[in-house]
């Protein structure tokens, strides 16, 4: 089993998020060039393909950066998160594994529903915090169970 302590990090698949839209980008902006082309090499000088690229560019590198920043770290003393919060054990009074249903409302259908892994830390005075673990690296349950033992780490005497 992997170290209590440490980053938990995003799966790498979770980049395709960008990756894909990335290449349809400059796929369809090339498709679009191609009629008024002479050859398939003028279609990929087109002003649109240009900025169709650097809009790809700009979404692997926001992808890049997205899938290298940590969902949270585990600390002895408490959870960073990448945004600089921060959460010490000492103020946490629970830690619950489960699911969260998020409800999307769509103007063209019914309302989606999506369900994420989260561990929600119960902390002052019925507040709670929940760290998303649908996209962990070491799956969400492995990072749910993780997130757990190191607030059980916590409570031990030293």
């Amino acid at each position: 089993m992997a170290a209590t302590h440490g980053p938990l990090r995003k799966s790498r698949l979770s980049f395709l998020l960008f990756a894909v839209p990335a290449v349809a980008i400059v796929g369809i902006s090339v498709a679009i060039s191609l009629p008024d082309a002479d050859s398939v090499r003028a279609a990929f000088d087109a002003p649109m393909v240009a900025m169709s690229f650097l809009l790809a560019l700009a979404a692997l590198i926001w992808g890049g950066v997205f899938v290298s920043r940590p969902i949270v770290t585990l600390t002895p003393d408490g959870v960073d998160w990448p945004n600089g919060r921060t959460l010490k054990w000492t103020q946490v009074t629970a830690v619950e594994a489960g699911q969260e249903i998020t409800n999307a409302p769509s103007q063209s259908g019914a309302t989606r529903q999506t369900v994420h892994e989260v561990t929600r830390l119960f902390h002052g005075d019925g507040e709670e915090s929940k760290i998303t673990t649908t996209w962990a690296a070491i799956g969400p349950q492995a990072a749910n169970d993780r997130i757990a033992e190191a607030f059980a780490q916590s409570r031990k005497p030293q």
